[in-house]
């Protein structure tokens, strides 16, 4: 299977024929792969890595980071054990992690009168994982504006926000969980913008090694087996007494990478 070890590092159902969303820094997961059911030591890891309901976006974020870190060490060779088909370069990718990926595009209707403009910067999606978002802003009223976020969870959330306008210029109009709000310049009935963006994961890679270093022993131990089993011995000792981080936490994703596909063969 093509790609193999950075499919089950997003465990994402594979790309199907039909068209669907492009996210930055997309890699094709092939069709027949289907996302393994883990158990909770490593659902625990993940969501150390990812947050707690990543979506694909952050995924692809966060696993370039970690096969990028991979490859600068002699463990490189373990994501690569399975099948040695890639269709992504890592040296060739980082253009689509540039700070325009993370601005938001703002579209209006045709016809709008009133001008919107854009504050704020955006929060960081890493306890959750959820880095694209989605929000509708519309006058439904004379002194009204509606925003709708579209969470990608649970539908839909709607806001309504009663305005005064000073010298033709609203407040600040919040865009929850985004870390952006929205000023416009006049109000007119039916006036509409739709907003999408991508917030960047912020969580510094040592950063993550510390935190997963509080894990505890039992997940520890499920993780990387009975001494002597290789390759697991080989993440471990990486992970537990290599000098280099690179080494100790690539060490961990390898071994989560290689128990996963022990978990998608049934073994």
């Amino acid at each position: 299977m093509f790609n193999h070890a950075r499919s089950l590092l997003m465990n994402l159902d594979g790309d199907s024929v039909s068209q669907r969303e492009v996210y930055p820094g997309d890699v094709i997961i092939p069709a027949e792969y289907r996302a393994v059911s883990l158990p909770s030591y490593l659902e625990s890891m993940r969501q150390q890595l990812f947050g707690a309901m990543p979506d694909r976006a952050f995924l692809n974020y966060r696993v370039f980071q970690l096969l990028q870190l991979a490859e600068s060490t002699e463990l490189r060779n373990w994501f690569h054990t399975f099948d040695t088909r890639l269709t992504y370069r890592l040296d060739a990718i980082t253009s689509v992690f540039s700070p325009d990926v993370f601005y938001p595009v703002v579209t209006p209707a045709a016809g709008n009168t009133a001008k919107l403009t854009l504050h704020g910067e955006g929060m960081s999606p890493d306890m959750l994982g959820r880095s694209r978002f989605e929000y509708s802003v519309e006058v439904t009223d004379v002194n009204t504006v509606t925003v709708t976020h579209v969470t990608g969870l649970s539908g839909a959330k709607t806001y309504v926000q009663v305005v005064e306008l000073v010298e033709q210029l609203s407040p600040l109009i919040e865009l929850p969980l985004s870390g952006y709000s929205v000023r416009l310049s006049g109000l007119q009935l039916g006036n509409f913008w739709n907003i999408i963006g991508f917030l960047q994961p912020t969580s510094t890679l040592p950063g993550i090694e510390t935190t997963l270093r509080q894990i505890g022993e039992t997940n520890l131990v499920q993780l990387f087996g009975l001494a002597g089993t290789e390759p697991y011995t080989t993440f471990q000792n990486c992970w537990e007494r290599h000098p280099d981080f690179a080494y100790r936490l690539t060490g961990l994703v390898a071994a989560v990478v290689h128990r996963t596909e022990e978990y998608r063969l049934g073994q």
